[in-house]
Protein backbone atom coordinates (compact mmCIF):
# COMPACT_ATOMS: atom_id res chain seq x y z
CA UNK A 1 0.00 0.00 0.00
CA UNK A 2 2.90 2.38 0.69
CA UNK A 3 4.12 2.15 -2.92
CA UNK A 4 0.65 3.01 -4.19
CA UNK A 5 0.32 5.87 -1.73
CA UNK A 6 3.60 7.35 -2.91
CA UNK A 7 2.20 7.63 -6.46
CA UNK A 8 -0.84 9.73 -5.49
CA UNK A 9 -1.30 13.51 -5.67
CA UNK A 10 1.76 15.51 -4.56
CA UNK A 11 3.57 12.66 -2.81
CA UNK A 12 5.78 11.85 -5.87
CA UNK A 13 7.51 15.17 -5.17
CA UNK A 14 8.94 13.72 -1.97
CA UNK A 15 9.85 10.47 -3.74
CA UNK A 16 11.98 12.41 -6.20
CA UNK A 17 14.14 13.55 -3.28
CA UNK A 18 15.62 10.07 -2.80
CA UNK A 19 14.77 8.28 -6.06
CA UNK A 20 16.41 9.29 -9.33
CA UNK A 21 13.69 7.39 -11.24
CA UNK A 22 10.83 8.86 -9.26
CA UNK A 23 7.84 6.54 -8.88
CA UNK A 24 8.69 4.37 -11.88
CA UNK A 25 7.28 0.83 -11.41
CA UNK A 26 6.00 1.75 -7.93
CA UNK A 27 2.48 0.59 -8.78
CA UNK A 28 3.85 -2.75 -9.95
CA UNK A 29 5.94 -3.09 -6.81
CA UNK A 30 2.92 -2.22 -4.70
CA UNK A 31 0.72 -4.77 -6.46
CA UNK A 32 3.21 -7.62 -6.00
CA UNK A 33 3.98 -6.79 -2.38
CA UNK A 34 0.26 -6.34 -1.78
CA UNK A 35 -0.48 -9.84 -3.05
CA UNK A 36 2.27 -11.34 -0.89
CA UNK A 37 1.05 -9.35 2.12
CA UNK A 38 -2.54 -10.44 1.51
CA UNK A 39 -1.46 -14.09 1.39
CA UNK A 40 0.46 -13.65 4.65
CA UNK A 41 -2.49 -11.90 6.26
CA UNK A 42 -5.01 -14.50 5.10
CA UNK A 43 -2.77 -17.28 6.37
CA UNK A 44 -2.33 -15.69 9.80
CA UNK A 45 -6.06 -14.92 10.04
CA UNK A 46 -6.87 -18.50 9.08
CA UNK A 47 -4.57 -19.82 11.80
CA UNK A 48 -6.14 -17.51 14.38
CA UNK A 49 -9.71 -18.46 13.45
CA UNK A 50 -8.93 -22.20 13.38
CA UNK A 51 -7.15 -21.98 16.74
CA UNK A 52 -10.03 -20.07 18.34
CA UNK A 53 -12.58 -22.56 17.04
CA UNK A 54 -10.50 -25.54 18.10
CA UNK A 55 -9.42 -23.91 21.38
CA UNK A 56 -5.87 -24.92 20.62
CA UNK A 57 -3.16 -24.07 18.11
CA UNK A 58 -4.19 -25.49 14.74
CA UNK A 59 -2.09 -25.34 11.61
CA UNK A 60 -4.41 -27.06 9.18
CA UNK A 61 -8.10 -26.66 8.50
CA UNK A 62 -9.00 -30.20 7.43
CA UNK A 63 -10.01 -32.76 9.99
CA UNK A 64 -7.48 -35.45 10.72
CA UNK A 65 -9.70 -38.32 9.69
CA UNK A 66 -10.51 -36.84 6.29
CA UNK A 67 -6.87 -36.04 5.58
CA UNK A 68 -5.70 -39.50 6.60
CA UNK A 69 -8.37 -41.29 4.59
CA UNK A 70 -7.68 -39.14 1.55
CA UNK A 71 -4.02 -40.11 1.78
CA UNK A 72 -5.14 -43.65 0.93
CA UNK A 73 -4.75 -43.95 -2.87
CA UNK A 74 -7.65 -46.38 -3.27
CA UNK A 75 -10.08 -44.21 -1.31
CA UNK A 76 -9.00 -40.97 -2.95
CA UNK A 77 -9.17 -42.53 -6.43
CA UNK A 78 -12.64 -43.96 -5.79
CA UNK A 79 -13.98 -40.71 -4.38
CA UNK A 80 -12.46 -38.82 -7.28
CA UNK A 81 -14.21 -41.02 -9.85
CA UNK A 82 -17.52 -40.76 -8.00
CA UNK A 83 -17.18 -37.00 -7.72
CA UNK A 84 -16.37 -36.66 -11.41
CA UNK A 85 -19.38 -38.77 -12.37
CA UNK A 86 -21.71 -36.85 -10.09
CA UNK A 87 -20.33 -33.55 -11.34
CA UNK A 88 -20.79 -34.64 -14.94
CA UNK A 89 -24.36 -35.78 -14.32
CA UNK A 90 -25.31 -32.66 -12.40
CA UNK A 91 -23.77 -30.37 -15.00
CA UNK A 92 -25.56 -32.11 -17.83
CA UNK A 93 -28.90 -31.63 -16.07
CA UNK A 94 -28.64 -28.28 -14.31
CA UNK A 95 -25.46 -26.52 -15.40
CA UNK A 96 -24.50 -27.29 -18.97
CA UNK A 97 -21.53 -24.92 -18.76
CA UNK A 98 -19.65 -24.37 -15.48
CA UNK A 99 -18.95 -20.82 -14.43
CA UNK A 100 -15.61 -19.26 -15.20
CA UNK A 101 -15.04 -18.47 -11.52
CA UNK A 102 -15.53 -22.13 -10.61
CA UNK A 103 -13.06 -23.27 -13.26
CA UNK A 104 -10.50 -20.69 -12.11
CA UNK A 105 -10.92 -21.72 -8.46
CA UNK A 106 -10.49 -25.39 -9.34
CA UNK A 107 -7.45 -24.66 -11.48
CA UNK A 108 -5.82 -22.62 -8.72
CA UNK A 109 -6.61 -25.36 -6.21
CA UNK A 110 -5.05 -28.04 -8.41
CA UNK A 111 -2.03 -25.82 -9.08
CA UNK A 112 -1.53 -25.18 -5.35
CA UNK A 113 -1.81 -28.90 -4.62
CA UNK A 114 0.72 -29.79 -7.31
CA UNK A 115 3.21 -27.23 -6.02
CA UNK A 116 2.78 -27.12 -2.24
CA UNK A 117 1.19 -30.41 -1.13
CA UNK A 118 3.25 -32.90 0.88
CA UNK A 119 4.48 -34.91 -2.11
CA UNK A 120 4.55 -32.07 -4.64
CA UNK A 121 7.66 -30.29 -5.93
CA UNK A 122 7.93 -28.01 -2.89
CA UNK A 123 6.43 -30.56 -0.48
CA UNK A 124 8.17 -31.92 2.59
CA UNK A 125 7.93 -35.48 1.23
CA UNK A 126 9.14 -34.61 -2.26
CA UNK A 127 12.10 -36.53 -3.64
CA UNK A 128 13.54 -33.15 -4.68
CA UNK A 129 13.15 -31.59 -1.24
CA UNK A 130 16.87 -31.27 -0.47
CA UNK A 131 17.65 -29.78 -3.88
CA UNK A 132 14.79 -27.30 -3.72
CA UNK A 133 15.74 -26.32 -0.18
CA UNK A 134 19.39 -25.80 -1.15
CA UNK A 135 18.38 -23.57 -4.08
CA UNK A 136 16.01 -21.67 -1.83
CA UNK A 137 18.77 -21.07 0.72
CA UNK A 138 21.18 -19.87 -1.98
CA UNK A 139 18.62 -17.36 -3.27
CA UNK A 140 17.69 -16.16 0.21
CA UNK A 141 21.28 -15.81 1.44
CA UNK A 142 22.26 -14.04 -1.78
CA UNK A 143 19.40 -11.56 -1.53
CA UNK A 144 20.07 -10.95 2.17
CA UNK A 145 23.77 -10.43 1.44
CA UNK A 146 22.93 -7.86 -1.22
CA UNK A 147 20.54 -6.05 1.12
CA UNK A 148 23.13 -6.08 3.92
CA UNK A 149 25.69 -4.62 1.51
CA UNK A 150 23.29 -1.83 0.54
CA UNK A 151 22.56 -1.20 4.21
CA UNK A 152 26.26 -0.83 4.95
CA UNK A 153 26.44 1.89 2.27
CA UNK A 154 23.15 3.67 2.91
CA UNK A 155 22.18 3.12 6.53
CA UNK A 156 23.80 5.69 8.83
CA UNK A 157 22.78 3.87 12.02
CA UNK A 158 25.57 1.48 13.09
CA UNK A 159 23.34 -0.47 15.47
CA UNK A 160 20.95 -1.44 12.66
CA UNK A 161 23.87 -2.39 10.44
CA UNK A 162 25.16 -4.66 13.20
CA UNK A 163 21.73 -6.29 13.47
CA UNK A 164 21.56 -6.87 9.70
CA UNK A 165 25.01 -8.45 9.53
CA UNK A 166 24.43 -10.51 12.68
CA UNK A 167 21.20 -11.94 11.26
CA UNK A 168 22.91 -12.73 7.97
CA UNK A 169 25.90 -14.49 9.55
CA UNK A 170 23.67 -16.37 11.97
CA UNK A 171 21.43 -17.50 9.14
CA UNK A 172 24.42 -18.79 7.18
CA UNK A 173 25.77 -20.91 10.02
CA UNK A 174 22.63 -21.89 11.90
CA UNK A 175 21.16 -23.87 9.01
CA UNK A 176 24.22 -26.10 8.78
CA UNK A 177 24.42 -26.41 12.58
CA UNK A 178 20.80 -27.49 12.87
CA UNK A 179 21.25 -30.08 10.12
CA UNK A 180 24.32 -31.50 11.89
CA UNK A 181 22.97 -31.57 15.44
CA UNK A 182 19.57 -32.93 14.41
CA UNK A 183 20.75 -35.30 11.69
CA UNK A 184 19.14 -38.24 13.54
CA UNK A 185 15.80 -36.46 13.47
CA UNK A 186 15.47 -34.89 10.00
CA UNK A 187 11.80 -33.96 10.51
CA UNK A 188 12.61 -31.96 13.65
CA UNK A 189 15.61 -30.45 11.90
CA UNK A 190 13.40 -29.25 9.05
CA UNK A 191 10.93 -27.68 11.47
CA UNK A 192 13.68 -25.77 13.31
CA UNK A 193 15.41 -24.76 10.09
CA UNK A 194 12.32 -23.41 8.35
CA UNK A 195 11.07 -21.71 11.51
CA UNK A 196 14.41 -20.01 12.08
CA UNK A 197 14.74 -18.99 8.44
CA UNK A 198 11.28 -17.42 8.56
CA UNK A 199 12.19 -15.52 11.74
CA UNK A 200 15.48 -14.24 10.27
CA UNK A 201 13.79 -13.21 7.04
CA UNK A 202 11.04 -11.44 8.97
CA UNK A 203 13.62 -9.65 11.07
CA UNK A 204 15.74 -8.46 8.14
CA UNK A 205 12.97 -7.58 5.69
CA UNK A 206 10.22 -6.39 8.05
CA UNK A 207 11.47 -5.45 11.53
CA UNK A 208 14.57 -3.48 10.45
CA UNK A 209 12.72 -1.55 7.69
CA UNK A 210 9.96 -0.72 10.17
CA UNK A 211 12.51 0.62 12.65
CA UNK A 212 13.76 2.88 9.88
CA UNK A 213 10.41 3.84 8.38
CA UNK A 214 8.25 4.44 11.47
CA UNK A 215 10.03 7.74 12.37
CA UNK A 216 9.41 8.90 8.79
CA UNK A 217 5.71 8.08 9.11
CA UNK A 218 5.49 9.93 12.40
CA UNK A 219 6.96 13.04 10.77
CA UNK A 220 4.58 12.98 7.80
CA UNK A 221 0.95 14.11 7.72
CA UNK A 222 -0.80 11.30 5.83
CA UNK A 223 -4.08 13.16 5.49
CA UNK A 224 -2.77 16.38 3.96
CA UNK A 225 0.36 14.78 2.48
CA UNK A 226 3.10 17.08 3.70
CA UNK A 227 5.97 16.91 6.18
CA UNK A 228 5.14 18.24 9.59
CA UNK A 229 8.61 19.77 9.87
CA UNK A 230 8.80 22.14 6.91
CA UNK A 231 12.37 23.14 7.76
CA UNK A 232 13.81 19.65 7.11
CA UNK A 233 15.21 20.82 3.75
CA UNK A 234 17.36 23.33 5.58
CA UNK A 235 18.72 20.64 7.92
CA UNK A 236 21.40 18.80 5.89
CA UNK A 237 21.81 15.92 8.33
CA UNK A 238 18.08 15.19 8.46
CA UNK A 239 17.72 15.47 4.70
CA UNK A 240 20.69 13.20 3.95
CA UNK A 241 19.50 10.62 6.48
CA UNK A 242 16.01 10.67 4.94
CA UNK A 243 17.38 10.18 1.43
CA UNK A 244 19.73 7.33 2.35
CA UNK A 245 17.26 5.43 4.50
CA UNK A 246 14.46 5.66 1.95
CA UNK A 247 16.80 4.50 -0.80
CA UNK A 248 17.40 1.42 1.32
CA UNK A 249 13.75 0.78 2.15
CA UNK A 250 12.18 1.27 -1.28
CA UNK A 251 13.15 -0.68 -4.39
CA UNK A 252 15.62 1.23 -6.52
CA UNK A 253 15.10 -1.01 -9.54
CA UNK A 254 13.87 -4.41 -10.66
CA UNK A 255 16.94 -6.23 -9.31
CA UNK A 256 16.63 -4.54 -5.92
CA UNK A 257 12.91 -5.31 -5.97
CA UNK A 258 13.62 -9.00 -6.65
CA UNK A 259 16.11 -9.22 -3.77
CA UNK A 260 13.52 -7.66 -1.46
CA UNK A 261 10.78 -10.00 -2.68
CA UNK A 262 12.71 -13.30 -2.42
CA UNK A 263 12.91 -13.32 1.42
CA UNK A 264 9.17 -12.63 1.66
CA UNK A 265 8.40 -15.55 -0.65
CA UNK A 266 10.80 -17.68 1.39
CA UNK A 267 8.94 -16.76 4.57
CA UNK A 268 5.65 -17.78 2.98
CA UNK A 269 7.10 -21.08 1.74
CA UNK A 270 8.68 -21.76 5.14
CA UNK A 271 5.38 -21.19 6.95
CA UNK A 272 3.55 -23.51 4.55
CA UNK A 273 6.24 -26.17 5.00
CA UNK A 274 6.24 -25.90 8.79
CA UNK A 275 2.45 -26.18 8.76
CA UNK A 276 2.75 -29.37 6.71
CA UNK A 277 5.38 -30.78 9.07
CA UNK A 278 3.62 -29.85 12.30
CA UNK A 279 0.18 -30.48 10.86
CA UNK A 280 0.76 -34.20 11.30
CA UNK A 281 0.76 -33.54 15.03
CA UNK A 282 -2.96 -32.69 14.75
CA UNK A 283 -3.67 -35.96 12.98
CA UNK A 284 -4.84 -38.67 15.29
CA UNK A 285 -3.72 -42.17 14.38
CA UNK A 286 -6.53 -43.88 12.54
CA UNK A 287 -7.51 -46.99 14.49
CA UNK A 288 -7.02 -50.38 12.91
CA UNK A 289 -9.93 -51.20 10.63
CA UNK A 290 -9.38 -54.94 10.47
CA UNK A 291 -7.23 -57.76 11.83
CA UNK A 292 -6.36 -60.85 9.81
CA UNK A 293 -4.31 -63.88 10.74
CA UNK A 294 -3.84 -66.09 7.71
CA UNK A 295 -1.99 -69.39 7.28
CA UNK A 296 -0.91 -69.48 10.91
CA UNK A 297 -0.54 -72.17 13.57
CA UNK A 298 -3.05 -70.54 15.93
CA UNK A 299 -4.90 -73.29 17.81
CA UNK A 300 -6.99 -71.26 20.27
CA UNK A 301 -8.45 -67.77 20.42
CA UNK A 302 -8.55 -65.78 23.69
CA UNK A 303 -12.05 -65.35 25.06
CA UNK A 304 -11.60 -61.68 25.97
CA UNK A 305 -10.76 -60.20 22.58
CA UNK A 306 -14.13 -58.46 22.44
CA UNK A 307 -13.04 -56.46 25.50
CA UNK A 308 -9.51 -55.73 24.30
CA UNK A 309 -10.26 -54.78 20.69
CA UNK A 310 -12.25 -51.77 19.55
CA UNK A 311 -14.96 -52.15 16.88
CA UNK A 312 -13.48 -53.42 13.63
CA UNK A 313 -14.59 -53.91 10.06
CA UNK A 314 -13.39 -57.49 10.08
CA UNK A 315 -11.70 -60.08 12.28
CA UNK A 316 -10.11 -62.93 10.35
CA UNK A 317 -8.56 -66.12 11.71
CA UNK A 318 -8.20 -67.91 8.38
CA UNK A 319 -6.34 -71.08 7.45
CA UNK A 320 -5.15 -71.85 10.95
CA UNK A 321 -5.57 -74.79 13.33
CA UNK A 322 -8.65 -73.71 15.27
CA UNK A 323 -10.98 -76.48 16.36
CA UNK A 324 -13.55 -74.38 18.20
CA UNK A 325 -14.71 -70.79 18.56
CA UNK A 326 -15.18 -69.24 22.01
CA UNK A 327 -18.67 -67.96 22.75
CA UNK A 328 -17.26 -64.51 23.56
CA UNK A 329 -15.90 -64.23 20.02
CA UNK A 330 -19.43 -63.76 18.73
CA UNK A 331 -19.74 -60.68 20.96
CA UNK A 332 -16.99 -58.89 19.06
CA UNK A 333 -18.28 -55.66 17.46
CA UNK A 334 -17.12 -56.49 13.94
CA UNK A 335 -18.88 -56.56 10.60
CA UNK A 336 -17.13 -59.74 9.49
CA UNK A 337 -16.10 -62.71 11.61
CA UNK A 338 -14.09 -65.09 9.47
CA UNK A 339 -12.76 -68.54 10.41
CA UNK A 340 -12.16 -69.90 6.91
CA UNK A 341 -9.95 -72.95 6.38
CA UNK A 342 -9.55 -74.15 9.97
CA UNK A 343 -10.27 -77.53 11.62
CA UNK A 344 -13.70 -76.71 13.01
CA UNK A 345 -16.19 -79.61 12.97
CA UNK A 346 -18.87 -78.32 15.34
CA UNK A 347 -19.77 -74.95 16.82
CA UNK A 348 -21.76 -75.53 20.03
CA UNK A 349 -21.04 -72.00 21.22
CA UNK A 350 -23.11 -70.60 18.35
CA UNK A 351 -26.21 -71.69 20.25
CA UNK A 352 -25.30 -69.28 23.07
CA UNK A 353 -25.83 -66.10 21.07
CA UNK A 354 -27.40 -63.51 23.41
CA UNK A 355 -30.74 -61.82 22.82
CA UNK A 356 -30.64 -59.22 20.08
CA UNK A 357 -27.18 -60.26 18.89
CA UNK A 358 -26.54 -59.49 15.23
CA UNK A 359 -23.62 -60.88 13.24
CA UNK A 360 -23.52 -59.14 9.85
CA UNK A 361 -21.28 -61.77 8.26
CA UNK A 362 -19.95 -65.10 9.52
CA UNK A 363 -17.50 -66.98 7.28
CA UNK A 364 -16.91 -70.69 8.00
CA UNK A 365 -16.09 -72.03 4.53
CA UNK A 366 -13.44 -74.69 3.85
CA UNK A 367 -13.79 -76.22 7.32
CA UNK A 368 -14.61 -79.88 8.04
CA UNK A 369 -17.83 -78.56 9.55
CA UNK A 370 -20.37 -81.37 10.04
CA UNK A 371 -23.24 -79.80 11.93
CA UNK A 372 -24.70 -76.69 13.51
CA UNK A 373 -26.37 -76.52 16.94
CA UNK A 374 -29.90 -77.82 16.74
CA UNK A 375 -31.39 -74.71 18.35
CA UNK A 376 -30.47 -71.22 19.45
CA UNK A 377 -31.02 -70.14 23.03
CA UNK A 378 -32.35 -66.75 21.94
CA UNK A 379 -34.78 -66.55 19.00
CA UNK A 380 -33.95 -62.86 18.46
CA UNK A 381 -30.31 -63.52 17.48
CA UNK A 382 -29.64 -62.90 13.81
CA UNK A 383 -26.86 -63.83 11.35
CA UNK A 384 -27.23 -61.70 8.26
CA UNK A 385 -24.90 -63.69 5.99
CA UNK A 386 -23.24 -67.03 6.68
CA UNK A 387 -20.73 -68.67 4.36
CA UNK A 388 -20.33 -72.44 4.76
CA UNK A 389 -19.14 -73.28 1.25
CA UNK A 390 -17.01 -76.40 0.84
CA UNK A 391 -17.85 -77.80 4.26
CA UNK A 392 -19.25 -81.22 5.25
CA UNK A 393 -22.73 -80.07 6.26
CA UNK A 394 -25.40 -82.59 5.39
CA UNK A 395 -28.35 -80.79 6.99
CA UNK A 396 -29.48 -77.39 8.17
CA UNK A 397 -31.18 -76.74 11.52
CA UNK A 398 -34.58 -75.09 11.64
CA UNK A 399 -33.25 -71.80 13.02
CA UNK A 400 -31.57 -71.16 9.66
CA UNK A 401 -35.03 -70.36 8.27
CA UNK A 402 -35.73 -67.62 10.83
CA UNK A 403 -32.40 -66.40 12.18
CA UNK A 404 -30.44 -65.93 8.96
CA UNK A 405 -30.92 -63.87 5.84
CA UNK A 406 -28.68 -65.81 3.46
CA UNK A 407 -26.51 -68.93 3.74
CA UNK A 408 -23.92 -69.69 1.07
CA UNK A 409 -23.61 -73.47 0.95
CA UNK A 410 -22.06 -74.23 -2.45
CA UNK A 411 -19.94 -77.39 -2.44
CA UNK A 412 -21.64 -79.01 0.58
CA UNK A 413 -23.40 -82.41 0.78
CA UNK A 414 -26.54 -80.51 1.76
CA UNK A 415 -26.65 -78.81 -1.65
CA UNK A 416 -25.80 -82.04 -3.42
CA UNK A 417 -29.11 -83.53 -2.25
CA UNK A 418 -32.51 -82.33 -3.55
CA UNK A 419 -33.94 -79.43 -1.52
CA UNK A 420 -37.65 -79.96 -0.84
CA UNK A 421 -38.29 -77.32 1.81
CA UNK A 422 -39.12 -73.98 0.09
CA UNK A 423 -37.98 -71.98 3.11
CA UNK A 424 -34.54 -73.54 2.92
CA UNK A 425 -34.51 -72.87 -0.81
CA UNK A 426 -35.21 -69.23 -0.04
CA UNK A 427 -32.39 -68.93 2.51
CA UNK A 428 -29.69 -71.34 1.34
CA UNK A 429 -27.78 -70.50 -1.84
CA UNK A 430 -26.35 -73.56 -3.54
CA UNK A 431 -24.44 -71.64 -6.17
CA UNK A 432 -21.01 -70.14 -5.60
CA UNK A 433 -20.88 -66.81 -3.88
CA UNK A 434 -20.19 -64.04 -6.44
CA UNK A 435 -16.61 -62.87 -6.60
CA UNK A 436 -15.77 -59.49 -5.15
CA UNK A 437 -17.98 -59.77 -2.06
CA UNK A 438 -15.20 -61.14 0.10
CA UNK A 439 -13.20 -58.50 1.98
CA UNK A 440 -10.52 -60.96 3.06
CA UNK A 441 -6.90 -60.50 2.02
CA UNK A 442 -6.33 -62.14 -1.40
CA UNK A 443 -3.87 -64.74 -0.16
CA UNK A 444 -4.36 -66.75 -3.36
CA UNK A 445 -2.65 -63.98 -5.32
CA UNK A 446 0.37 -64.17 -3.05
CA UNK A 447 0.42 -67.94 -3.39
CA UNK A 448 0.57 -67.53 -7.15
CA UNK A 449 3.34 -64.93 -6.96
CA UNK A 450 5.41 -66.66 -4.28
CA UNK A 451 4.84 -70.41 -4.52
CA UNK A 452 6.15 -72.47 -1.64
Amino acid sequence: MTYWYLTTDTVPFYVSIWSLKGTENYRFYGAVFGIVGAVHGARVLDLIVMSIRGRQLRLRSETSMIRTLMSNPMISRTLSLVAKKEAKDSQSVRHPKPRLATLVARSLGRMWKRVFSRQSFFGVESEHFSTVYALQEILVISSQTYQSYRASNLLPRPELNVIMVALLVTNCWTTASIQIFLRKSPELGRVFTFTYNAMVGFGMMTIVPLLIFIPCIEGFDLQYKYLKNQNFIFEPLTLVTLVLENRLIFAAGLFDFATKLIPHLSIMLSLVTVSELLGRGDVKVVPVLGVQFSHSNIKTVPNDLYLRWHPLVGIYFDYGELTDIPFQMFLSPAHVLSFVGNQIETIPTLAMLPAGAIIPELALSTNPLKEFPATLMEPTALIMSMNVQHTSLTSMPEWVKTNTKVVWAYGTPFCAAPMTDPKFADRVMCFERPAGQDLAFPIALLDALYPY
